[in-house]
């Protein structure tokens, strides 16, 4: 957790930087995850996901467009086989889904080009060009103790016991990827109606995660109207075949 210092904002057209102190003080979350992540689809999918939640919980509108959130992709290739990562860079500020695919595909390619040359891939933080679909190099970044952390004698430790969590998950709202909701969905629902008795919940962004189930059973409702059997040959067929694991939809 950290606190927004404001951004530079650099002119193109003249060596001056202008500081933008707007969003000064602006509580921040940083998710870390595990390497975990085998391709750009992955994560790009996992960023999904973490934006459906917030939007959920209400924590924030997760436009990455707008800065509400962004994604710092750490990358790293390795010959098939070897247990241990390679060097890794990092490709800083990517602001949306699709840059998030293309950033590390291209820096997949470039640091096995870089190995197969017979060179070493350099830690460091690098920038994603969208105009010239490439990455560039922004700053060399070694080991945390380059950083000069330290502790802060002013900032107190902050303890948080298994009770006190247990208490907020249960006032949690029903998370996007709640797999009874979309079996109930896609597999009961008739119209867009039905999605709406079925899940409600009281922060409107939270139906955005909704929108693809929503066209897909609109989808279903106008094939049925032409084809009045066809409820009745799924009914047979649920009857006939075990329904789980029937749809996921993920955020």
């Amino acid at each position: 957790m950290e606190e927004d210092a404001g951004k530079l904002t650099h002119d193109p057209t003249r060596p001056v930087s202008m500081v933008d102190f707007n969003r000064t003080g602006v509580p921040l979350i940083e998710i870390v995850s595990e390497p975990d992540l085998r391709t750009p689809e992955e994560a790009a999918e996992y960023m999904r996901t973490i934006r459906g939640i917030v939007r959920c919980l209400g924590v924030s509108d997760g436009n990455m467009e707008q800065g509400s959130l962004r994604c710092d992709a750490n990358v790293s290739v390795r010959p098939r086989g070897q247990e241990a990562f390679g060097t890794r860079t990092e490709l800083k500020n990517l602001n949306s889904f699709r840059f998030v695919e293309k950033a590390i595909n291209f820096e997949i390619e470039r640091q096995i080009d870089v190995i197969e040359d017979g060179g070493e891939v350099v830690q460091e933080t690098r920038l994603y060009d969208a105009n010239k679909d490439e990455t560039r190099s922004m700053r060399s970044k070694e080991e945390a103790n380059d950083y000069r952390y330290f502790p802060d004698p002013d900032l107190l430790p902050v303890e948080i016991d298994a009770a006190y969590i247990e208490a907020v998950r249960e006032t949690l709202p029903e998370l996007p990827d709640a797999p009874a909701v979309w079996l109930d969905l896609v597999e009961g629902a008739r119209s867009s109606l039905d999605v709406f008795t079925f899940y409600f919940s009281p922060n409107p962004d939270a139906m955005g995660p909704l929108q693809p189930v929503l066209a897909a059973v609109e989808a279903r409702g106008r094939a049925g109207e032409h084809q009045p059997e066809a409820r009745d040959e799924r009914e047979r067929h649920d009857r006939d075949h075990d329904p789980q694991g029937t749809a996921h939809v993920a955020a």
